[in-house]
């Protein structure tokens, strides 16, 4: 299986894992050569995860498990929120693989810096013009490669919302 820009980011292209509390889900990581545990088998959370839950226990049970663990790099989606079937995790995972993280806090940085030195920003296109006035008392927030680092729980919402204006480069064959 090749390396994705994500796992080279995330995990340093270190041993992954898929978790879950589906079995068919589990079974078509596994199918695609991914390293897989079920939720339930666990205590603590392997070094570098990816954890679905397909249920809101299983969520409650992913956080109590990360407690538990003193080391761990994980991305969390909670699919029982949006659509808890296997297909739609696949394809959450097959877009999580083939996006481009590191270009993506690049720019993060980029645009949290701007916002951090201007005030006002002045917008124009497709025959509108506007001002743009950020309050004095906002503060800025932007997910950062230092936020990954060290021991992280990230939510894959969060990494979605920095990823959202970068199309994939190129999907992995995950199978849905």
């Amino acid at each position: 299986m090749s390396t994705s820009a994500l796992i080279s980011a995330l995990f340093d292209n270190e041993e992954l894992s898929i978790i879950a509390d589906s079995d068919e889900f589990l079974n078509a990581c596994a199918n695609q050569g991914f390293n897989t545990l079920h939720l339930s088998e666990l205590t603590e959370l392997p070094k570098n995860s990816i954890v679905f839950s397909f249920s809101n226990d299983a969520a409650k049970s992913m956080f109590e498990i990360s407690k538990n663990s003193a080391t761990k790099r994980s991305i969390f989606c909670a699919t029982q929120v949006f659509d808890p079937t296997a297909r739609a995790a696949l394809y959450s995972l097959e877009l999580l693989l083939a996006s481009n993280l590191g270009q993506c806090l690049q720019t993060q940085r980029s645009v949290l810096n701007m916002l951090n030195s201007h005030r006002e920003f002045r917008l124009s296109g497709n025959c509108a013009n506007a001002v743009v006035v950020i309050h004095s008392h906002a503060q800025p927030y932007a997910l950062l490669s230092e936020d990954l680092e060290e021991n992280f729980v990230q939510s894959v919402a969060e990494l979605f919302e920095v990823l959202r204006t970068y199309a994939p480069a190129r999907a992995l064959p995950i199978q849905r």
